[in-house]
Formats: C-alpha cells, structure tokens, sequence
C-alpha cells in the first residue's frame, strides 16, 4: 500500500482556511475576532503570528466564529485539518 503524505498546515495556512471556510472578507473577519485587518493579513501570509500567549484565547475566539475545533489551531492531535470538505468555501 501506498504511503499518502499529508503535509503539516501551518498557522497561517490554518487561520485563512478559518476564514474563508465561513466566507468573510478580511475586514469583516479581522473585526468579529477584534483585530485589525493589517493583523489578520499578517497572519494569513504568515509574516507575523499571535504572541504564544495569545494563542489559546485567539484559538477559542476561532472557535466561536468558525465552528471549528480550537484544538485545531493549537496542533492539539496532529496538524491535519478536521475535515478538509468544510475547510473549501
């Protein structure tokens, strides 16, 4: 059998398929989680990412919008994405 790679999904990757997996524009996003849009377009190219402190309360606050797992976003039982069919707008 076939091994089938699966490739880890960073937070970046992770925070923009969140996103776009409840169909919000960047702005739209960036205000219901009470960042600034600069912040969430940092985030999505990966150029900047939440402080380590911040991350579970940013996780939890995906969550709520999201509907998607935090554990998820904190790489709590592997990297691969819950289910990858809800994750494509």
């Amino acid at each position: 059998m076939d091994t089938i790679y699966v490739p880890d999904w960073t937070f970046a990757d992770k925070f923009r398929k969140a996103r776009m997996s409840i169909g919000m524009e960047q702005r739209e996003f960036a205000a219901a989680l009470d960042l600034t849009p600069s912040t969430v377009a940092a985030y999505e190219t990966g150029r900047s990412a939440p402080r380590f402190r911040a991350v579970p309360d940013l996780a939890k606050r995906l969550q709520l919008l999201t509907k998607i797992d935090y554990r998820w976003f904190l790489d709590v039982g592997g990297s691969t994405p819950p289910d990858l069919r809800t994750l494509v707008p």
